[in-house]
């Protein structure tokens, strides 16, 4: 009898352990929340390239036929393909963080586009507390300023994040704080967006740069006043 608790101690720190690898481990099909309550959430984030699901490797490649045949073939075009990437260094700005760090998405450009994207990231969900999935690209690369704070720069007054009051909570990105704000080159914005976008963009060489940003810290406190899914999330004009 006086061996029976060490064993049980030792198994029972096996079965945590195994628990955790599992929960831990790579997902192998995208997230089902079918029956599932969810949560919208919103959070900064650290994020690994892009990696497709096991189920979607027939995205990838046109499977060729085993033997010479006149037949026809059927080829499948995946207009949108699903993929995983893994976050870390989670910073929460609104809503549960989810407890698994993969996330589950789509793109029309596949991982390839994904991967150039650099961080930190400001990412929205859906979750169920455990698994998540983002909407198709909500996904925005934030500044960092030399004291360490995270801004979102804004292109417009709306359109992002779908909150009609985002811009209230703009200030101005001063140069001289950051190491380098991102240039959009100018190829990349069209002669309409240019226009709609003045007001929120200084020319510089090669395209235009950001002139106002939110800050996370300053996002973080108005989200927890506001209701989800009433009055500021749902703009008129």
């Amino acid at each position: 009898m006086k061996f029976a608790l060490p064993v049980l101690s030792v198994s029972l720190f096996a079965l945590l352990a195994s628990g955790c690898a599992s929960a831990n481990a790579p997902p192998t099909v995208f997230p089902n929340f079918e029956g599932k309550a969810t949560t919208s959430a919103l959070f900064v984030a650290d994020v690994s390239h892009g990696t497709r699901y096991p189920e979607s490797e027939q995205c990838s490649a046109t499977p060729q036929p085993s033997t010479p045949t006149d037949a026809p073939q059927t080829v499948s075009i995946c207009m949108y393909s699903r993929f995983y990437f893994k976050v870390e260094n989670v910073y929460p700005v609104y809503g549960v963080v989810p407890t698994s760090p993969y996330v589950g998405t789509a793109s029309h450009w596949g991982t390839q586009h994904f991967n150039k994207a650099r961080n930190p990231k400001l990412i929205q969900v859906d979750t169920d507390g455990i698994q998540s999935v983002m909407p198709l690209y909500k996904m925005y690369a934030l500044e960092t300023n030399k004291s360490g704070e995270h801004f979102l720069p804004l292109r417009r007054d709306r359109g992002l994040l779908d909150l009609c009051s985002l811009a209230s909570l703009r200030e101005e990105l001063k140069v001289e704080e950051f190491v380098g704000l991102a240039v959009i080159p100018e190829d990349q914005i069209s002669v309409e967006d240019k226009k709609s976008m003045a007001e929120y963009m200084i020319p510089v060489q090669g395209g235009f740069r950001p002139r106002y940003g939110v800050s996370m810290a300053r996002l973080r406190a108005h989200m927890a006043k506001i209701e989800p899914g009433v009055g500021d999330r749902t703009c008129s004009k």
